[in-house]
């Protein structure tokens, strides 16, 4: 036998443990990627907290404004109603909220604005564990300042997001 014959039989013998071993790394690293990617995440902290957001601090929400300045966490309470916010929070069939402006001592300070009144009718369901319900709940309590006829006053904006699972 030549002596090249026998460096190329030896190396195609070392060649097949490596394959081997590329083969089951690329094929974990394939599982991988799969099981994420096809995992659910709940979005529905983060986007109850865009929507809080958007409606605090962006100027066409309920952002009180004066002389071409805006105040953000300051709430103008000519702007909080429907007419606005279906500008200000545009969200697909999927999505629903509730918005309550209450004083201190929590009693309502206008009416509440309703978003998707098909799923608001869900939010009294959202103390039923989640696996036993087809939708999520986001509801977050903040301190706001109220103005009205030039004067300002505390107060809380509760907001309530139904999200139906796909």
């Amino acid at each position: 036998m030549k002596r090249g014959q026998f460096t190329i039989t030896s190396e195609v013998f070392l060649i097949i443990p490596r394959l081997f071993l590329i083969i089951i790394v690329v094929a974990f690293v394939i599982a991988v990627v799969i099981s994420y990617s096809n995992r659910e995440f709940d979005t529905s902290d983060i986007e109850g907290h865009l929507l809080k957001q958007r409606l605090l601090y962006s100027s066409g929400c309920l952002v009180f404004e004066e002389e071409g300045k805006y105040f953000p966490g300051v709430v103008d309470l000519d702007k909080f109603d429907n007419n606005i916010l279906s500008y200000c929070a545009s969200y697909p069939e999927s999505k629903g909220f509730k918005l309550s402006l209450k004083d201190m001592e929590n009693n309502s300070i206008t009416d509440d604005i309703f978003y998707n009144d098909d799923l608001t009718d869900l939010i009294p369901l959202c103390d039923v564990e989640e696996d036993k319900r087809n939708f999520r709940c986001y509801f977050k309590r903040e301190y706001v300042l109220v103005e009205d006829l030039d004067e300002f006053s505390p107060a809380y904006l509760e907001i309530w997001m139904v999200t139906q699972h796909d």
